[in-house]
């Protein structure tokens, strides 16, 4: 009875507002947007670094969504679904014994570091040293989920070097046998993911790297391809 409770009442309060797919954030980042910015819509854009910070800065609170498999846990988190109901009772990590049960394991604290990376759930951040390197730091893995953090890593790598911070190491590209999650006019930011000592051009940063209809590029793409 209980779960049909959760799956008919209070999930779908939870499930209004997510990123049913991780297209979805790779077509806002940039966006028509600046390189290093999110895509709000209607016009909006706002820094990467404000993405996931637990504080709605986009109109339509976007920046704050959670994907699909998550539910909102108050105002601040996202969770896995098998971790719904303890959002329902007290959504909230203050050192109280009703706390979430995450709280204690939660590296929110590393969100402060100028290098950090936001895990995909649970309000937590990793350092960038941790990304793809073999091994779970985030509660829910999603450092290690290269779906998740391709899109968002040249985002964040180029803001950071356009304030003259250059992060520490390379990503490693997906295997050979894992197909690109890149196409044509999306932000790759090439000319800033040098682990330089030099400042990004004026050019590179003003440049807005996604078309303003980017699904018909992908759909001529298509057509191309099926007519050839």
């Amino acid at each position: 009875m209980l779960t049909v409770f959760l799956y008919l009442v209070v999930f779908p309060i939870f499930l209004s507002s997510q990123f049913l797919s991780y297209d979805a954030i790779r077509m806002r980042v940039p966006g028509r947007c600046m390189q290093g910015d999110y895509d709000c819509g209607l016009g909006q854009c706002v820094p990467i670094s404000q993405f996931r910070d637990g504080k709605p800065d986009c109109l339509d609170g976007s920046d704050e969504w959670c994907f699909i498999g998550q539910v909102s846990c108050g105002p601040v988190y996202c969770a896995d679904y098998k971790d719904a109901l303890p959002c329902i009772v007290y959504p909230r990590c203050d050192g109280s014994s009703k706390q979430l049960p995450w709280c204690t394991a939660s590296k929110e604290h590393v969100c402060k570091d100028k290098t950090s990376f936001p895990c995909k759930g649970y309000g937590e951040c990793v350092l960038w040293d941790w990304l793809l390197d073999g091994k779970k730091d985030c509660i829910d893995g999603s450092d290690e989920d290269e779906d998740y953090v391709m899109p968002l890593e040249h985002a964040y790598r180029c803001s950071r070097n356009q304030t003259g911070l250059y992060l520490p190491k390379p990503i490693p590209p997906p295997p050979e046998d894992h197909p690109s999650l890149y196409v044509e006019g999306c932000s790759m930011c090439t000319n800033n993911l040098k682990t330089s000592t030099s400042s990004p051009s004026p050019k590179t940063v003003g440049e807005h790297t996604t078309p303003k209809y980017p699904f018909i590029l992908l759909l001529r793409k298509s057509f191309r391809k099926h007519t050839t």
